[in-house]
């Protein structure tokens, strides 16, 4: 028998297992997402397109499936099931209703008998129906229990009287492009009728002024170009969150989160040069017993002083005060701090007062109430100055 034949014959080999044996869950389970101990040959599920709803409303009922998955080499599974639902009210008339699947034909129990044993023989669904109160986030749990051992599985939704809907899931894969210009990051996928976008953080401030969303290729990412101000040297944090909104509701999920390092500039010395001695060599009017040596001059070696961004980290206005305090970032090399108020966004002359401190904080005092204040800061050192810092307002009310 040729090596060609021989591999023929065990690809169909592999091709017809891979038919016969199915895609397992728990121990064998052929489906669901439950989890619990590896002993359970079943799997559960609670059905999310059975759950989202478009069109619900608070105050009134609504069904959805929840399924039993066992393995297909047991002869039938014994164990105690239970259903709860907890959220910022309790749901009412929660009921259910087993084996029917024409929505006309289902006879409804009320949901107290639905915790007994019951004897899992094959793949099934089951119904339950429940009345949501208040808005806000539910978690449905089912599970199943035998002696110390059980299976759960879980979903996590938001109600409101513009429907149904899972929850926005933590972005993730959060990263630098390979060009270097870009944060990108990865989502689950979302509900068809919610509205998806993204919120970006640096340092715990919001960048973008308008929801991000996908470009028109699909990717998730914002151009550092949008933040470039706020880079400076030293360790920085990237967030983002994905938000679901729905008519007046939008929901956010947990922030995902990565560290950014900035280096600090590197400084480089000047090369030491010796100065050559230009006078003609002096004569001695008699022999002495030792040679006059000339020392050469040496030019003294300079050091470039770089400065970085300034970086304002709090601006507060006092309660029952008329002044605002600011706290910025220590900066290297600065002798000086330069801090700058304004009536004006652009700092104008008439409207700006500038002050120097040598501390990292300055209060500005005897201010006008119901104004506007503009706050920048930079680092000084002699003649030499930093950038200013990304400019924060502040609106003195009382």
């Amino acid at each position: 028998m040729n090596r060609n034949k021989i591999l023929s014959i065990f690809t169909a080999l592999v091709l017809t297992i891979t038919m016969i044996v199915p895609a397992s869950g728990v121990n064998g389970a052929t489906s669901g997402d439950g989890s619990g101990s590896a002993d359970w040959p079943l799997n559960l599920g609670i059905s999310y397109s059975s759950l989202e709803k478009s069109d619900y409303k608070l105050g009134t009922s609504t069904e959805f499936e929840i399924a039993y998955y066992p393995s297909s080499n047991q002869g039938g599974i014994k164990a105690t099931r239970h259903i709860e639902i907890n959220g910022p009210e309790v749901a009412t008339d929660i009921q259910y209703s087993e084996h029917k699947q024409t929505a006309s034909d289902r006879t409804w129990s009320d949901i107290s008998s639905f915790s007994k044993e019951v004897t899992i023989t094959e793949s099934k669904t089951e119904y339950i129906k429940a009345t949501f109160n208040a808005e806000g986030t539910y978690k449905i749990r089912f599970w199943l229990e035998n002696g110390e051992t059980s299976v759960e599985t879980t979903r996590t939704i938001y109600v409101s009287d513009s429907g149904i809907f899972r929850l926005p899931t933590k972005p993730n894969n959060m990263r630098e492009s390979l060009n270097k210009k870009k944060i990108q990051w990865s989502v689950s996928q979302a509900p068809s009728f919610v509205s998806v976008s993204y919120n970006f953080y640096v340092d715990g401030q919001l960048i973008n002024k308008e929801p991000i969303v996908a470009s028109a290729s699909g990717n998730l990412e914002i151009y550092k170009s949008e933040f470039e101000d706020l880079l400076t040297p030293g360790s920085h944090i990237f967030q983002v969150e994905e938000v679901y909104t729905r008519g007046k509701v939008s929901v956010k999920s947990e922030k995902e989160s990565m560290e950014y390092a900035i280096e600090e500039p590197t400084t480089t010395e000047a090369p030491t040069t010796t100065e050559k001695s230009t006078e003609a060599p002096t004569t001695t009017e008699a022999p002495t017993t030792a040679k006059e040596t000339t020392t050469p001059t040496i030019c003294p070696t300079v050091k470039k002083i770089s400065l970085a961004k300034g970086k304002i980290t709090k601006a507060e206005k006092k309660k029952k005060a008329k002044k605002l305090r600011i706290t910025f970032a220590r900066i290297k090399n600065a002798t000086v701090y330069q801090v700058q108020i304004s009536k004006s966004k652009k700092f104008s002359k008439k409207t700006t007062i500038t002050k120097k401190t040598k501390k990292t904080k300055y209060t500005f005092r005897k201010l006008k109430k119901n104004k506007k204040y503009f706050v920048r800061v930079r680092a000084v050192n002699n003649k030499k100055t930093g950038k200013w810092s990304y400019t924060k307002s502040i609106k003195i009310r009382k």
